[in-house]
């Protein structure tokens, strides 16, 4: 017997931001490279494929069983891609980015802003006015010794953190097939800032509005939440003009350990009174941090954060909360409900 033609041992991939949404953008091998950082090898594909047309057209109307599949139509692509964030390792400039997280946070609906002041350079990032084109990317996956070709790229994001080891971010991508799935060589892709590492979870700084430096924190997550929808159009050749992104609602969790409850407005240095702050309906500031390096550290910062969710739980003997935190613009027409900053 001969040994297996293709093996999931080793996969990459390349990304690159494109111009007008679906317009595919060439790829490099040198410049281009997505380091993911799935957990295992274990991973048969990171892509699924999806037709808006299968192909049923109905039942027989003599039997028992379906008429024959007609051609299927509207091939798009869907995936988790996992990453790690980390800086750029020196000063930030409109070349020097947070270079996975630039191009994944643009596909998720942010927008960079370049704070140039010298010794306190910083890439910020707000969600994307609704008025303004969104932003998508062409993608190159390679696994089981094939090439996955994408386009018109967008996606979904969140993140956990529940062990003294980097942030792993899930972006859960979508985007029109750009070809047909090919045979391929693994090339060798140049990743960006190998020198640099991820910025881990142990030693986080995390604010609860007043509860600002003595919060004990077990664990973490993030949701965007962010609405995805397809665009299939019947005058389109292919069947399929890839996607659409509609609202969000981001929600952001994490395990606290309990302390002596405090009185109005049930969050100051000295702890709080979760059940007391989530029916008050409070609006606090909420801001996790990532890192003490400059350049390699950085922040996620939930704006008029509401307490949503409370539940008692616990980590081994210590009384703990699980607290779940909804923030908010500040007018209806804003979009500071949230940041991520890298400093």
């Amino acid at each position: 017997m001969p040994a297996a033609a293709k093996l999931i041992n080793v996969l990459g991939a390349l990304a690159k931001i494109e111009t007008t949404y679906g317009t595919s953008v060439a790829l490099a091998t040198t410049s281009d490279g997505l380091q993911l950082s799935f957990a295992d090898r274990n991973v048969g594909a990171p892509l699924t494929i999806t037709y808006a047309f299968d192909g049923k057209v109905g039942v027989n109307p003599g039997n028992l069983s379906d008429l024959p599949l007609a051609t299927p139509g509207g091939k798009s692509f869907t995936g988790d891609l996992p990453v790690r964030f980390k800086g750029f390792g020196a000063a930030y400039t409109a070349a020097n980015k947070p270079a996975l997280a630039d191009l994944l946070l643009r596909i998720a609906g942010f927008s960079p802003t370049l704070t140039t002041t010298s010794g306190s350079e910083a890439y910020s990032y707000y969600p994307t006015n609704a008025t303004s084109a969104y932003g998508s990317a062409s993608m190159g996956v390679y696994a089981r010794g094939e090439l996955w070709p994408l386009k018109g790229v967008i996606a979904n994001w969140s993140y956990t953190f529940d062990n003294p080891g980097p942030p792993t971010h899930t972006f859960a991508i979508s985007g029109i097939a750009n070809g047909d799935v090919t045979d391929v060589t693994l090339p060798s892709i140049t990743y960006p800032n190998l020198s640099i590492e991820p910025p881990t979870a142990n030693g986080i700084a995390m604010v609860i509005g007043s509860f600002t430096t003595n919060a004990v924190i077990y664990a973490g997550s993030f949701s965007l939440n962010r609405t995805i929808e397809p665009r299939v159009a019947l005058t389109s050749g292919t069947g399929h003009e890839g996607f659409i992104p509609g609202g969000y609602s981001p929600e952001f969790t994490c395990t606290v350990e309990d302390t002596a409850f405090v009185g109005s407005p049930f969050h100051t240095s000295a702890g709080l009174d979760p059940i007391k702050l989530r029916e008050a309906g409070t609006k606090i500031t909420v801001a996790v941090t990532f890192g003490s390096t400059q350049y390699n550290r950085w922040q996620h910062q939930f704006n008029n954060a509401q307490l949503f969710n409370v539940q008692p739980s616990a980590n081994g003997r210590a009384a703990c909360w699980d607290l779940t935190f909804k923030p908010s613009a500040s007018s209806p027409i804003a979009y500071d409900d949230m940041a991520v900053l890298f400093t």
